[in-house]
């Protein structure tokens, strides 16, 4: 990972820092992919870390003093900081930091004392004079500078008891685009060793404020969240240290959270007809001023949300119909394109607002062997911003407002919840009876985290190894059938103990901690191995495809789905993931022989069973291994051009029979697939267009739809037999 050689650099030759000094840090919020701590003390608390922002670097010290008190550390780190293709650029200091300019006089870097300049490669500062170039600094890094900054904002928010610490203090408003936050909370001090890896703790696990303030101007006035109807929304997960939930289910799932992200703020709503609801709308208006910020600049709405438009335009601000643009102060879209993903992020980061809508329960349904988390265009721009959208529905309803004093103390957050269960595992504090209620949703959302993947995050990093030491110190449940699960925690872990077991590096290590009963079997040497090229995950692929095809039940709704999902679930074997389309249309004109769409051997599917083998012989450059690789891959590759080839997945027939389900029943594109096959009827089919609005606004059948389960049910008999016979009354159903 390149966070680790990052680390490496900045702390070479370091093997401990003495901070028992009259010099009280800030202890550090760290969120994003980038940021990554640099010391941390035993009670999990970061006093020193460093982040990317665009093509530059940033350090930050949780107090002033560290610039002079550790002159080999600011020595690495001006290394790491300096572009590698600038050699001898200035390093300019802050000029009351004369002392820091004394400590590089043995160095061969040049030095310049005085205010931020545009021309250094590297600039030095305290986080308290960079108010008023904030902008630039920003704009400095992202052009490819260096940054050093070092203070601490306890003070600062002690003689501004009334500010947001994170938005106002001076340095926050720079580093902060770097995931980087100063907060008003004490850094405790000591001798501490440094080590030999990245830094983490689960002590460390903890939200970054109590967000009380925000859900005081969100909520203000709002005693419901009125979301009744035939709208099915998502689940949203809340899980970074600076998001929050805001409306939830009385099961405390979540469909409406707030996040700071860099300098901005962002809220989600799980479906994108809430942002137009009249029902919602004093809500949405406090969200829309909570994320203007004072601002009164443009909300720039997008052109499809019109009814958004209508609502939002009564907060008396300037709201346009128009795409993304960086002049705006808060955007409003949906989650179901990521065209401008990295240019959202950085607007929110610089200072922006968001306001997303959208679910990502269809996407999960059509898409079969997808990883929600992963391949969710919303996602892509959520997650990082410590919040994402789930495959689970929920219903509508009407529900209360959470009471903020209570929430902020006992509200269900996927950081805190994870906090107490270690403190139980590693302290041996009991849970409340509320929190053992938690445990089934800690254990959905630590499988959902870690389904994100994203091993180039430190913070990724940290939470799986968290996970895998809570599984190795608690270990996992021997379940049986004379010894079943007997409770939440013995689920929990089970849970935990499989889903850190597909993501960790070494698996095997966890293997004794899962399964505790293995039998040793004899180590042999220099034994010759056959290899069948046949393996099982691709014949589980084609036969859990005609399992459900081959259902007593009529499956032709769903056979245009089903085809596209095993044809990309094959693919997904030799292909990279961002290479493989999600439309039937570009499926078919996928070039699967091209090698730079295709995975290395490393990332090749070879089943479960021989990975660690094959892997291993990879390693070890054994001379038959490439020729195994070679084989399968060429299978890969004949098979997926055999279905390409064969299989109608461009037929618009089969293609429209997916209007028949009853989940779609109000989807846009239902009337034209309904046209489409009626048109291929043999005879006359009178008012179609009219009879199909009817069945889209039936409100019997809106509700119907939203209580059907497609496992359950059969959609000829319980589904449109009851369409049928609501149409002709005399008629039984059959």
């Amino acid at each position: 990972m390149a966070r680790k050689q990052d680390y490496y650099t900045i702390m070479y030759g370091l093997e401990e820092l003495d901070l028992k000094m009259n010099a009280v840090p800030s202890d550090l919020v760290l969120i994003g992919e980038h940021a990554f701590p640099l010391l941390m003390n035993p009670r999990g608390q970061v006093l020193m870390a460093a982040s990317h922002y665009g093509r530059g670097r940033v350090v930050v010290l949780g107090h002033e003093q560290y610039l002079t008190s550790f002159p080999g550390l600011i020595k690495n780190a001006l290394k790491w900081l300096m572009p590698s293709t600038d050699d001898d650029g200035i390093v300019g200091i802050q000029k009351s930091l004369r002392s820091v300019a004394a400590n590089l006089n043995d160095c061969p870097i040049k030095t310049e004392l005085g205010d931020f300049r545009s021309g250094l490669a590297v600039y030095i500062t305290d986080a308290y004079s960079v108010e008023n170039c904030a902008k630039d600094l920003i704009a400095f890094i992202k052009a490819g500078g260096g940054l050093i900054m070092a203070g601490q904002a306890w003070h600062w928010a002690g003689t501004h008891p009334q500010e947001n610490t994170l938005k106002n203090f001076p340095g926050n408003k720079v580093c902060s685009v770097a995931g980087i936050y100063f907060s008003k909370r004490y850094g405790e001090v000591g001798i501490f060793p440094v080590p030999k890896q990245i830094p983490y703790s689960w002590l460390a696990l903890s939200i970054g404020k109590d967000f009380k303030d925000d859900l005081q101007i969100l909520l203000e006035g709002v005693s419901e969240f009125d979301v009744q109807g035939a709208s099915i929304a998502s689940e949203v997960m809340v899980h970074g240290p600076l998001a929050f939930p805001i409306a939830l289910t009385p099961a405390g799932k979540a469909f409406i959270a707030g996040a700071y992200y860099g300098q901005g703020r962002v809220i989600l709503l799980s479906h994108e007809c809430y942002v137009a609801r009249n029902s919602l709308s004093t809500f949405l208006i406090n969200a829309i001023k909570w994320l203007d910020e004072d601002r009164k600049g443009v909300i720039g709405i997008l052109p499809s949300l019109k009814a958004a438009h209508t609502v939002l335009s009564k907060s008396g601000l300037d709201c346009q119909l128009t795409g993304f643009r960086k002049d705006l102060s808060v955007y409003v879209c949906t989650s179901y394109s990521d065209a401008q993903c990295a240019e959202i992020q950085e607007f929110v980061a610089e200072g922006g607002g968001l306001m997303i809508g959208g679910h990502a329960w269809y996407y999960a349904q059509t898409h079969r062997g997808h990883n929600v988390m992963t391949d969710y265009p919303g996602n892509h721009i959520l997650n990082k911003m410590g919040l994402s959208l789930l495959g689970n529905t929920l219903t509508g309803g009407l529900y209360k407002a959470p009471e903020i004093e209570q929430n902020c103390k006992e509200g269900y957050h996927f950081c805190n919840m994870l906090h107490r269960f270690a403190e139980h595992v590693y302290l041996g504090k009991e849970l409340t009876n509320h929190e053992q209620s938690w445990l089934k949703q800690l254990g959905n959302d630590c499988a959902s985290y870690l389904q994100m993947r994203c091993h180039d995050s430190a913070a990724y990093i940290s939470m799986a190894a968290i996970l895998s030491d809570i599984v190795k110190k608690f270990g996992v449940p021997q379940v049986c059938s004379n010894c079943p699960v007997k409770s939440a925690k013995d689920r929990l872990m089970l849970h935990i103990g499989s889903e850190v077991y597909k993501v960790s590096h070494d698996p095997d290590a966890l293997l004794p901690y899962i399964i505790k009963d293995r039998p040793k079997f004899p180590t042999v040497s220099n034994a010759r191995v056959r290899i069948s090229a046949k393996t099982e995950g691709v014949l589980s692929t084609f036969q859990g495809f005609l399992k459900k095809m081959q259902h007593e039940k009529t499956m032709a709704h769903l056979l245009h789905v089903e085809m596209v999902a095993l044809v990309r679930e094959l693919l997904s074997k030799f292909m990279k993931p961002e290479a493989i389309p999600l439309s039937a249309e570009d499926i078919i004109k996928v070039d699967v022989q091209s090698k730079d769409l295709q995975l290395s051997d490393k990332r090749l599917s070879v089943g479960r069973y021989c990975y660690s083998a094959l892997n291993k012989a990879r390693v070890e450059r054994k001379i038959w291994v490439r020729n195994i690789y070679n084989s399968l891959r060429e299978g890969y590759m004949k098979s997926s051009e055999f279905l390409l080839k064969n299989l109608p997945l461009d037929n618009k027939i089969i293609t429209s029979l997916s209007a028949l389900t009853p989940s779609l029943i109000q989807d846009d594109s239902i009337c034209g697939a309904f046209i489409t096959l009626g048109e291929a009827l043999p005879e006359e089919i009178g008012q179609l267009e009219e009879e199909i609005r009817v069945y889209q606004i039936e409100v019997d059948l809106v509700t119907c739809a939203q209580n059907y389960i497609e496992e359950e049910g059969r959609v000829d008999v319980d589904w449109w037999s009851r369409v049928v016979s609501m149409k002709n009354p005399e008629r039984d159903a059959p």
